[in-house]
């Protein structure tokens, strides 16, 4: 043992420091007392280590370390233990003030990505930092700009920049932003957004929202038609979008009459995963108020309103939501010019009632949109899927006239997929709608149901299900009254770079075919375009989407010169 590193042992016990400083290769490793710790932060100090340098001095008054020359240094998390390794010719660390600075090329290795940048401040004791002329890599997004800045909550903050969730070296999309601030795993909010599509500007926004687990809709306005509105051009906002809340806009302008669509709001009321997307699914039941709990348990066609990883929609939580509607088309499959307006709907919904949250490691990261194998998936952490929703509101049915308040409780069932063969499975399920109107009637159905899948490939599926309804008692309004008793649906769905889904909804009683949905896809790396068309309402809807990131890829960036080991 050397005497230099005999006589800094002597001294550590007296050195009054806010972090342990270790030094390797040649010095060993020695620590100082515990600090006082802010308030909101474990006790549990925190340590540097300088794993290699050319030239290293530590003052053995302050603690405080200065390096030179191929410095390799790493940085233990007080709270999470999680280590950061930063690649520098310059280091400098205060121990009084807890800075730690580097000056040069600088590349910090974290564990969800990889920083460069030509300057780095961070403060060991808030746990802060910011690095200038910075690029970030990660498995969910890719940033740069002037500066990005690292808080306390784990959030990113990049500044003058570009971010994209792509991973192509030419990205399918890119957004310019004065400000953006990224929740890793949760969402991302932009200022002063320009939006391109590859090399094309596409348009200028205030702010614009994405989502990590659900993706993003269009950013601009879309054409569509549909029997009720006509043509019309459809607009999609979402002013706040968090993990637990989610203030929607979707409104159709056209020549026929005021514009429509709805405005929601939900929030969540009780604990959640924290894994879980924001509450997005309030919008099907309501534009599908009969629509059977085994469409809703199936991989979709194309990304929508709802997120598209099942074991995010199957998460329990509780959401407190509320609905404003103007003249709104519902589905309806005895009826196709129904349209609804709601002054307003207010409501709760809980979700897997029966479930538990897993631990995070237990849920696997993968994206199902366009892979088949969604609907062999069982439900994570219990027997069964209950869901339960209750709403109260005042609502007008047009061309019909109807009004009357409506208090609405809905109950949802479904097994998990019992499997008849390696692609083959089998899924019972059950609905229940009862409704009490301030008119004095009640009216109540019961669904029953089955679906068969099989998947010969992971990016193609057949499917047929088969669902009754009975009903009994009375309802003012059409939309809600049992419209098919006999259901059957066939599907088929091939997913892949090029994609495209079919439906065919079939009235038993009738022997006829009341409906049908056909959706052909582009999928890129991180972006959906195409165009779907409704044979009942005669809707032809443009399709552009921005896909949630894909995990699991490994990217390295090369080591900054004059930093190599």
């Amino acid at each position: 043992m050397s005497k230099s590193y005999i006589a800094m042992r002597k001294l550590g016990s007296l050195i009054p420091l806010t972090t342990a400083i270790c030094l390797r290769a040649p010095l060993a490793c020695f620590a100082q007392g515990k600090p006082p710790v802010p308030v909101g932060l474990q006790t549990r100090q925190a340590q540097i280590i300088v794993e290699h340098a050319s030239h290293l001095h530590q003052d053995l008054v302050t603690g405080s370390v200065t390096a030179t020359g191929n410095v390799v240094v790493e940085f233990t998390d007080p709270v999470n233990n999680s280590i950061t390794t930063l690649t520098t010719p310059d280091f400098a660390y205060n121990a009084v003030s807890g800075i730690a600075t580097s000056v040069g090329p600088v590349r910090i290795q974290r564990s969800e990505g990889t920083f460069l940048g030509d300057h780095m401040v961070y403060d060991v004791k808030t746990r802060e930092g910011s690095v200038n002329n910075a690029i970030v890599e990660t498995d969910y997004f890719r940033m740069r700009g002037k500066k990005i800045t690292a808080k306390a909550d784990g959030s990113y903050e990049l500044f003058d920049g570009t971010f994209t969730t792509c991973i192509h070296a030419h990205p399918d999309y890119l957004v310019k932003a004065h400000t953006l601030t990224v929740t890793p795993g949760k969402v991302i909010v932009a200022r002063d957004v320009t939006f391109y599509a590859g090399s094309t500007k596409l348009i200028t926004l205030p702010s614009y929202k994405i989502s990590l687990h659900a993706g993003g809709g269009a950013p601009t306005p879309l054409p569509g038609y549909n029997s009720t509105d006509g043509i019309f051009v459809q607009i999609h906002r979402t002013p706040i979008l968090t993990q637990h809340k989610n203030f929607d806009l979707n409104l159709r302008v056209n020549l026929r009459h005021l514009p429509t669509g709805d405005i929601s709001y939900e929030q969540d009321i009780a604990g959640t995963s924290k894994d879980a997307a924001p509450p997005s699914d309030l919008l099907y039941g309501a534009n599908d108020p009969l629509r059977s709990t085994m469409s809703l348990l199936n991989p979709p066609i194309y990304s929508d309103y709802a997120a598209n990883d099942l074991n995010l929609q199957f998460s329990p939580r509780s959401t407190a939501n509320a609905l404003i509607q103007n003249r709104e088309l519902v589905y309806n499959r005895s009826y196709n010019n129904l349209v609804i307006s709601r002054f307003p709907e207010l409501g709760v919904r809980v979700t897997n009632i029966l479930g538990h949250t897993p631990p995070a490691s237990a849920t696997p990261d993968t994206r199902i949109l366009g892979s088949a194998e969604g609907a062999l998936q069982r439900i994570p952490g219990a027997p069964l899927l209950l869901n339960a929703r209750a709403s109260f509101g005042y609502l007008r049915e047009d061309p019909s006239g109807a009004q009357a308040g409506r208090l609405a409780l809905r109950l949802r069932a479904a097994s998990q997929p019992i499997l008849i063969g390696r692609r083959i499975s089998f899924r019972v399920a059950a609905s229940g709608w009862l409704n009490l109107y301030t008119t004095g009637s009640i009216y109540n159905i019961l669904s029953p149901e089955a679906e068969i899948d099989y998947v010969p490939t992971r990016t193609s599926r057949f499917a047929a299900a088969y669902r009754y309804l009975s009903a009994a008692g009375k309802t003012p309004f059409l939309f809600d009254r049992r419209d098919v008793r006999n259901d059957l649906r066939l599907m088929y769905q091939v997913g892949g770079p090029w994609a495209f889904g079919i439906q065919s909804f079939i009235d038993l009683d009738h022997s006829r075919a009341y409906d049908g949905e056909l959706a052909v896809l582009r999928n890129f790396d991180c972006m959906q375009v195409g165009i779907s068309y409704r044979l009942r309402s005669k809707q032809i809807n443009v399709i552009f989407n921005l896909l949630p990131p894909t995990a699991a890829r490994e990217r390295q960036l090369p080591i900054p010169e004059n930093v190599k080991r």
